[in-house]
């Protein structure tokens, strides 16, 4: 049986850093909130170096999808809500109902 995971944001510290291992590699994500539109952005860092900048969480939309390189994670970083009460991402569903899961190459299919 797969070993899925989630990133572990905690909505109480934004903004603020955590690294996570995600295939033999550790990352930096930043998460930031804007309470205006009610939504979640996060940086990715590898090591120091920025990857990207301000990559907005989007319910069922992978995280950094379109950036298919060596220096992003070899998994897919997808908003759900496996419980199906949630359809969006924002302060009351994020980390409740929806979470970010990361799931390998071949279970995302």
């Amino acid at each position: 049986m797969a070993d899925i995971k989630y990133l572990p944001i905690n909505k109480d510290a934004i903004p603020y850093r955590f690294n996570i291992k995600i295939h033999d590699t550790t990352y930096t994500f930043e998460v930031h909130y804007n309470s205006e539109g009610d939504y979640f952005t996060v940086d990715l860092y590898r090591g120091s170096r920025l990857l990207r900048c301000g990559e907005k969480i989007v319910y069922g939309r992978q995280l950094f999808g379109v950036y298919r390189n060596m220096d992003f994670p070899n998994a897919r970083i997808i908003p759900w809500d496996f419980a199906g009460k949630s359809a969006r991402v924002g302060w009351d569903t994020l980390g409740e109902s929806v979470h970010c899961w990361i799931l390998s190459e071949g279970e995302a299919q």
